[in-house]
């Protein structure tokens, strides 16, 4: 139990400490946004309680809002995505994880399921963030625009992380 504690903890310092030093200025045409930190979010266990997740969602938008000054936008979106999980995870997987499988990476899961898993994860955080962000549905295709392209943005670089730092040939 230590050590799942202790990778975790560093998991959380190397995805927010990324997004912080590295993709927080980082913008493709103005209009695509990496959000790299959330996929601290959706690498935890299958198998944690929901209620900690929910925390740990919300105290790591707040840590995020600190920084970018949002005021609470991080916060929201990540507590969204975090309360919708079970619902996707039911959506995917018929109510249950895989057998055999707690956390939810490329690795254990396999390219398919993690990719729509992520990416719909990845897409509810985006969309909550920049329609939240515009206050309303003011630039609605807009918004939708930018909700896509960063979505696609986030989602190519924490599938590219996962290859290189966390892939192993000898997966289930």
């Amino acid at each position: 139990m230590p050590n799942s504690i202790l990778k975790y903890i560093l998991q959380l310092l190397l995805f927010s400490l990324s997004q912080l030093l590295v993709f927080r200025g980082m913008a493709l045409f103005d209009t695509a946004f990496c959000f790299f930190y959330i996929g601290f979010l959706i690498l935890l266990p299958f198998t944690m309680n929901q209620s900690g997740y929910m925390i740990i969602a919300f105290i790591f938008g707040l840590l995020i809002d600190a920084f970018y000054n949002t005021f609470g936008l991080n916060a929201f979106a990540c507590v969204l995505m975090a309360t919708v999980r079970p619902t996707v995870f039911k959506f995917m997987f018929s109510g249950s994880p895989i057998e055999g499988v707690n956390e939810p990476s490329l690795n254990a899961l396999g390219f398919a399921p993690f990719s729509i898993y992520a990416f719909i994860m990845i897409f509810i955080h985006h969309i909550t963030l920049f329609y939240t962000e515009t206050f309303g549905f003011h630039f609605f295709w807009f918004t939708l625009w930018k909700s896509i392209l960063s979505t696609l943005f986030t989602y190519v670089i924490l599938v590219s992380s996962q290859y290189l730092f966390f892939y192993s040939k000898n997966r289930r």
